[in-house]
């Protein structure tokens, strides 16, 4: 027996309708990414490799976070799925990083804590993390390290710029970056403290982090729509 269009509909839509009533802003935050990656497939020739690396962590989350909603309709906890992307989320930033480092050694010191996170993770796994609940240890680790290089970025990415830092795509990603995450190093671990005792309080944190989440995406746009969009001239060469 064949489900009807409406049914269908009802099926694809009715989660994000329900979530987005529940938590407008943090819905506006997930969906915010989508604005970036369009403006970044227009430019999808162009892109340098930090770019590019943005952009996939951009998509991969949104993709985790959609899977998030539709495996949690049932009631089932999504928990673990963050846990499980963790990992994958570092790879995709530190590869970011390396590639708007202007040094050699700086660019193998980011990849090589960027191949360490996933055992440190392994580790937390194995013993002290929860994978059912937020994770304790491993986000905030990540946090920790994306905001290092961040700030790494723009100290050492400034000392060698005449021009103004804002006509620079890593100036947009590195300050988009250090918006967001600094206000991530504590998410989960507060969120880990309050989801039975003040699920609303948790709820509150998690629009706030909406809001953010926002506001670095459009950071990242910015970053993106420096990367000027070749001619059809220049496309056919």
């Amino acid at each position: 027996m064949t489900n009807s269009p409406s049914d269908i509909i009802e099926y694809l839509f009715s989660p994000i309708v329900f979530v987005s009533r529940v938590a407008p802003i943090a819905t506006i935050g997930v969906f915010s990414a989508l604005i970036p990656i369009s403006a970044a497939w227009r430019r999808r020739g162009s892109l340098p490799s930090p770019l590019r690396w943005a952009v996939i962590y951009l998509a991969a989350t949104l993709a985790e976070e959609m899977f998030m909603l539709y495996w949690s309709r049932t009631g089932r906890s999504n928990l673990w799925i963050i846990n499980v992307y963790n990992p994958f989320a570092a790879i995709f930033l530190g590869l970011m990083f390396a590639g708007l480092q202007l040094r050699e050694r700086w660019r193998t010191v980011i990849n090589v804590v960027t191949g360490i996170f996933p055992v440190f993770w392994g580790a937390m796994m194995l013993t002290v993390e929860n994978i059912r609940m937020f994770p304790l240890y491993t986000q905030p680790v990540q946090s920790l390290l994306v905001i290092t290089a961040a700030a790494w970025t723009l100290v050492q990415r400034t000392r060698y710029t005449v021009s103004p830092v804002t006509r620079h795509s890593w100036f947009w990603v590195s300050v988009g970056a250090l918006f967001y995450f600094v206000y991530l190093l504590l998410l989960d671990p507060f969120s880990r403290l309050l989801v039975h005792s003040n699920p609303q309080l948790v709820t509150t944190a998690h629009e706030i982090n909406g809001g953010l989440v926002t506001l670095m995406n459009m950071f990242w746009l910015r970053a993106i729509l420096l990367v000027r969009i070749p001619s059809k001239a220049e496309g056919n060469t």
